[in-house]
């Protein structure tokens, strides 16, 4: 006789998934099961604010004492406003203001070091407004402003993350020749 699966909703994207097999996460005595990394780091980050950092990015766990400041962008009192929220590969990307940056792409892999600006496409504290944020397999599609053309389609490589295998199919090994990442940039037409 076999043991019988138990089956509980992923938080993220409402999936069955297997308690047995699933990515999980424990906080306050609460586990909590994601069908794949993504949806995982999704719930993982929030905008939040206080009184003393703003509106910031935070991690939680849906509860208040399981929420907790990830990066101050926007340092003090002030609010990096994060938003547009997209998860692709192993991060999830959203727009953020700084006061050196304006609003510009960042992404977090959900660690403090690993949260960063992705490219300041306007120069400087001009904001590049960046919108519709797309995730693919291999990239990020947006659109933004660089201060100089106006608002046009972008492209972001993602960083080479080998596929989940699906429905019995194998995966591919990443590219020897390099992380499959690179520099953002307008689409060319």
């Amino acid at each position: 006789m076999s043991e019988a699966k138990i089956f509980t909703k992923d938080p993220t994207c409402g999936m069955d998934v297997d308690e047995a097999t699933a990515l999980h996460e424990d906080r306050d005595g609460k586990t909590y099961y994601f069908c794949r990394e993504p949806c995982q780091k999704k719930f993982l980050a929030v905008s939040a604010g206080t009184a003393e950092t703003g509106t910031e990015l935070f991690v939680s766990d849906g509860t208040a004492i399981g929420t907790s400041l990830l990066a101050d962008i926007a340092p003090g009192a002030a609010s990096s406003t994060p938003h547009d929220f997209s998860v692709a590969r192993d991060r999830v990307f959203f727009v953020a203001y700084d006061p050196e940056h304006g609003e510009e792409l960042w992404s977090t892999d959900g660690t403090p070091s690993g949260t960063r600006l992705v490219q300041d496409i306007a120069p400087g504290a001009a904001s590049s407004l960046p919108q519709g944020l797309m995730a693919a397999p291999r990239f990020l599609f947006l659109t933004a402003d660089d201060g100089t053309i106006g608002r046009e389609p972008w492209i972001v490589p993602l960083p080479c993350v080998p596929p989940l295998p699906a429905f019995g199919t194998r995966s591919t090994p990443c590219p020897v020749s390099g992380d499959g990442g690179g520099i953002p940039g307008p689409i060319k037409r």
